[in-house]
């Protein structure tokens, strides 16, 4: 998973940033920090694919909502962009809400943040891991587009500019894929 899952966020970056291109041209944008958040994001979602530890899932979860929140609202003209940067704040908070509460029952049932140690401690029928588990698992799903989910990232990408609902789409699904 390490080289692929940063291939894959590599090529996503570039992709993105061709895509960004036209619209910065609409609106009027340089581009010169729309740039810079869109590797950020990149390098947040390396992080957030290679993580082997609750909390640096917490940390790269955080960066990634934070570029992302702040590519939605590029457009600073358009009726609809305050909006969906709100919303995706407040779906950002919910999801980061969940996974650190699952990372504090994690570290309470196994004394560690490490996620193999999580798991060990499903297997062996631990209900405060199970638990933890869940919550995680529920976490990580809110970024990918999935019912009832991609319900809500419909509504908030409403608004954004077409090159982060692209990232944020993407990214969903390389999280998926991980899951699976």
């Amino acid at each position: 998973l390490g080289l692929g899952g940063a291939m894959v966020t590599a090529v996503l970056v570039a992709l993105t940033t061709l895509v960004a291109l036209p619209t910065l041209r609409e609106i009027g944008e340089e581009g010169g920090e729309v740039y810079g958040i869109i590797l950020l994001a990149g390098a947040a979602l390396t992080l957030l694919l290679l993580s082997a530890d609750l909390v640096m899932l917490a940390v790269a979860g955080t960066f990634f909502s934070v570029c992302t929140t702040a590519l939605t609202g590029i457009d600073r003209v358009a009726p609809h962009s305050s909006e969906a940067t709100a919303k995706t704040a407040v779906h950002w908070a919910g999801c980061l809400t969940l996974l650190c509460f699952g990372t504090a029952l994690a570290y309470g049932a196994t004394g560690t943040t490490a996620v193999d140690a999580l798991v060990k401690a499903m297997v062996l029928g631990d209900p405060l891991a199970w638990m933890a588990g869940l919550l995680v698992w529920i976490a990580l799903l809110s970024f990918v587009p999935v019912a009832p989910v991609s319900m809500l990232r419909i509504d908030i990408l409403h608004g954004a500019a077409p090159f982060a609902s692209a990232l944020m789409s993407a990214a969903g699904y390389c999280v998926g894929g991980v899951l699976w």
